[in-house]
């Protein structure tokens, strides 16, 4: 008997056999791994290829069913018995029993394949010998260093400083545009002619003032509309039209206004791109001296194309923020100038692009107060402090941009120079140093005590250092030295919060610190509304009649105060008008 297979379009056994096609056993590891083929869970059976010595792949056969993989090019086997496995899509002619099979190929495994025919296969692949492992390097294991301590919660932070000089040469660099040479091709005599001939053809505008589109002073007045002779241009010119776009006078005009452009003068030039494409024009602009020296005649053709460097930050500008040159000299345009400038730079700011709006105001303008300003409203506030600092010297409010920038160190060096210390006591506490911001705190206590001001003083103990004991011992101070007493009291009690503990207070005080020279100015700080509880009214009524009855007679109409402490006892009230009406009428 003769077995052979035949092509099938089915599959009849169980899809249990994997062959991989090549001679590299390289090859084949690396298609078991990329399948994601556990090694200790398949065998492994060379192939012989078709002549001698030769190897025509491999067949892999897992320990359990495939369920998926990934074969591409690879191919998959039939497995008709547990020992016997044929191609995919195929059949074995004849018919064999499953019995027989198992009796016929019990020896070994066994392949059957159109390209090599049937093959035994008694022989895995030892992938041990073939896979050499890295040889393990004995370490000695230490200890980790500790890792960085990570907080919870970030308390402050600040922008590290640069220095003053350093971030100016930085605005310089990064956001001020270069200065370039305006390019300038004079007309020549037969565009000269051109023009004055494309002139002739249209009308000239009534009145002293007009509207062109470049808005040149050069410009011609005129309408825009055709005269005559226009109009006899234009018709003789028809029959040449042909496909041309828009009409003989529309072109006249457009090439009339494009030689009329290049007919202006620098500064004419200078001032329509202002008008129109400012970040084009800044690359020439001309800067002006604010005491307006730079006025005057204008000393021939002016050139657009000076070199920036004689107008930096530094070389026009002394420490002080005097000029030291630097403007150059603009004649009549002195005015337009100016005024577009400063047009220029609002347009920027509203754009919000507020460096190129301080290049306007400190290079061109030479108003660096509008240029810093504008720094600080773009919150450029490294920017505008440079600025408030070098060339303003206005420590007050560099300091006041490092705070908002967050340059806290820059602001505590000024503050200290300008021996505010009660900002330099905020600016540590905003870095959460404490035992410094106190230092700063007790001087600015200390010299509000100096000057009598008792409760700004407690404020500075209570507010900003936490100090509630050291703030009632200061008001206490004021009541003591009659500075402001009568509000040091006030704020001395008001910090009572319980009932009996304020009763108990206002005892000690009238025994211990009310005398002849200040028991008016306690009655004063009893008339508070809050001190008419029910467990205080009684007490403070007779504090307050006992101090208008030691001081009716060298005081009568203290008993006017009466009437605070009974606004219900109407016969009270008429009783002491009754007395004070008497003492009057005595007297």
């Amino acid at each position: 008997m003769e077995l052979s297979l035949k092509p099938s379009q089915y599959n009849r056994f169980p899809l249990n056999g994997i062959l991989v096609k090549g001679p590299s056993v390289k090859n084949w590891m690396l298609e078991i791994q990329r399948m994601e083929l556990n090694l200790n869970r398949i065998s492994v059976y060379p192939l012989p290829g078709t002549t001698a010595n030769s190897v025509w792949g491999c067949l892999i056969v897992p320990q359990s069913v495939i369920v998926r993989v990934d074969l591409e090019q690879n191919e998959i086997c039939q497995q008709v018995s547990s020992t016997f496995f044929i191609a995919n899509k195929s059949e074995l002619f004849p018919v064999m029993t499953t019995g027989e099979l198992e009796k016929l190929f019990a020896e070994s495994v066994w392949l059957m394949h159109p390209e090599i025919g049937l093959v035994a296969l008694k022989e895995t692949l030892d992938v041990s010998t073939l896979i050499t492992l890295p040889q393990l390097a004995s370490l000695r294991v230490i200890s980790p260093e500790p890792a960085p301590f990570v907080p919870k919660e970030i308390k402050s932070f600040q922008v590290a400083p640069v220095d003053v000089e350093k971030a100016l040469e930085k605005l310089e660099e990064q956001f001020f545009p270069k200065r370039e040479k305006m390019e300038d091709k004079p007309l020549s005599f037969f565009e000269k002619m051109k023009m004055q001939f494309y002139k002739l053809q249209f009308r000239k505008k009534e009145g002293n003032k007009r509207v062109s589109k470049t808005n040149s002073s050069n410009t011609s007045q005129r309408t825009g509309e055709p005269n005559g002779f226009g109009k006899l241009m234009q018709s003789l010119m028809k029959p040449f039209n042909g496909k041309k776009k828009g009409s003989y006078s529309d072109r006249v005009e457009e090439n009339l206004e494009d030689l009329e452009k290049r007919n202006q003068k620098q500064l004419d030039k200078l001032l329509d791109m202002l008008r129109n494409n400012p970040d084009e024009a800044l690359k020439y602009a001309i800067p002006l001296d604010e005491t307006g020296s730079s006025r005057g005649q204008s000393n021939g053709r002016l050139e657009l194309s000076k070199n920036w460097s004689i107008f930096s930050i530094f070389a026009d500008r002394q420490v002080s923020g005097n000029r030291s040159g630097g403007a150059v000299d603009v004649g009549d345009y002195y005015g337009s100038l100016k005024e577009q400038y400063r047009k220029t730079a609002t347009e920027l700011i509203e754009q919000k692009n507020y460096e190129k709006a301080a290049f306007v105001y400190m290079k061109l303008l030479k108003d660096d107060r509008s240029a810093a300003d504008t720094l600080a409203k773009g919150e450029l506030y490294q920017d505008a402090a440079s600025i408030y600092l070098k060339l303003l010297n206005d420590k007050p409010k560099a300091a006041e941009c490092f705070v908002k920038g967050n340059l806290i160190a820059n602001a505590i060096d000024l503050y200290k120079e300008l021996k505010d210390h009660e900002k330099v006591g905020d600016m540590y506490t905003i870095l959460q140093r404490k035992k410094e911001a106190d230092v700063y705190y007790e001087q600015v206590a200390a010299n509000h005590q100096e000057s009598n001001q008792y409760i700004k003083a407690s404020m500075i103990y209570k507010n900003k250092m936490q100090r509630n004991s050291s703030a009632q011992e200061t008001l206490m101070k004021g009541w003591r030295a009659d500075h402001d007493a009568v509000n040091c009291l006030k704020m001395y009690l008001s910090d009572f919060e319980s009932t009996a503990d304020l009763k108990k207070e206002l005892n000690r005080l009238y025994q211990e610190d009310v005398h002849p020279s200040n028991r008016e100015k306690f009655l004063s700080v009893l008339k508070n509304d809050d001190y008419r509880r029910d467990e205080l009214e009684e007490p403070v009524r007779e504090m307050a009649y006992e101090i208008i009855a030691s001081s009716v007679n060298d005081n009568p109409e203290i008993v006017k105060e009466l009437k605070y402490f009974n606004p219900e006892n109407k016969g009270l009230i008429k009783d002491t008008l009754r007395y004070s009406i008497g003492r009057s009428g005595r007297k």
